[in-house]
């Protein structure tokens, strides 16, 4: 789930993503998971898609469009 409160087809979305931050949030959530799992937390793509958002944010200094724009694949 977006922030925009759209649902996002992760694949579809990833053809945008920076490569670099995408691995990086992979690997976070796999350390994560393995090393300091939180109980309460699922491990998956929503996890990565959260994460990945906020590193755009702070590289970029912009929100991911599909994170923030409701309409980013539509006409």
């Amino acid at each position: 789930m977006a922030h925009s409160g759209n649902e996002v087809d992760f694949d579809r979305a990833s053809f945008l993503m920076d490569e670099e931050l995408l691995d990086q949030s992979i690997g976070a959530m796999k350390y994560e998971r393995d090393f300091n799992p939180r109980p309460e937390t699922t491990y998956g793509a929503q996890w990565v898609w959260d994460h990945y958002c906020g590193l755009h944010q702070e590289r970029y200094g912009a929100g991911f469009v599909p994170n923030i724009n409701p309409r980013w694949d539509r006409e």
